[in-house]
């Protein structure tokens, strides 16, 4: 996991073509553990999933897509009630 304290779009970018779980958890304010379970229980439709053996990644472009969507044109992140909505429920 990256101690990032903001995660802007260019510090998502930058951490390469993917991340881990727990990284991705903290860029969408979850718990690591939440994320793993909904893997697990395939309920998890944010982003794809990358399986490598044991490992999980994400890539970190979906991550990109989910929170600065191309219609919305800024660097601004998308508000919480789009498609994170089902994950904070």
């Amino acid at each position: 996991m990256t101690d990032v304290t903001e995660w802007t779009r260019g510090a998502i970018e930058a951490l390469g073509p993917t991340t881990d779980v727990p990284t991705t958890a903290q860029i969408l304010d979850l718990g690591a553990w939440t994320v793993y379970d909904m893997i697990k229980r395939q309920t998890w439709t944010n982003t794809r999933v990358l399986r490598y053996g044991r490992r999980i990644k994400i890539p970190t472009s979906d991550l990109v897509s989910l929170l600065y969507p191309s219609t919305q044109g800024g660097s601004e992140p998308a508000a919480a009630g789009g498609r994170l909505a089902a994950v904070h429920a």
